[in-house]
């Protein structure tokens, strides 16, 4: 992928976009067989068992017929997050500061 990203693709800027999906979706997949791991299809007894209700909705989510839900819970999510950063940007009062701060401990974080 580094080579189409970097060589192929002759603007940077689509190169870089292109580089950056194909890490996050490396990244969801590795969690997504975490939590496969952890709760889904393989987990046994001890993944399917009750508890807390979002053991039983991961449980639920992280099993390989549900891999589609997965990835729309995560694009959901996701979505609704970042329009909602987009549209404060145009609230008074909140300023770019306050947008850098929540995105740098969105980066930092991960």
């Amino acid at each position: 992928m580094f080579p189409v990203g970097y060589v192929a693709i002759e603007s940077i800027d689509a190169g870089w976009i292109a580089l950056n999906i194909w890490h996050n979706a490396q990244y969801i997949a590795f969690v997504w067989l975490q939590n496969n791991r952890s709760f889904g299809d393989r987990a046994g007894a001890s993944g399917r068992a009750g508890g807390r209700a979002g053991r039983q909705f991961m449980s639920w989510l992280s099993r390989r017929r549900n891999l589609w839900a997965y990835l729309g819970v995560c694009l959901g999510i996701s979505t609704a997050f970042y329009a909602g950063l987009y549209y404060s940007a145009a609230a008074p009062g909140l300023g770019l500061a306050v947008l850098m701060v929540v995105y740098q401990t969105i980066n930092f974080h991960r």
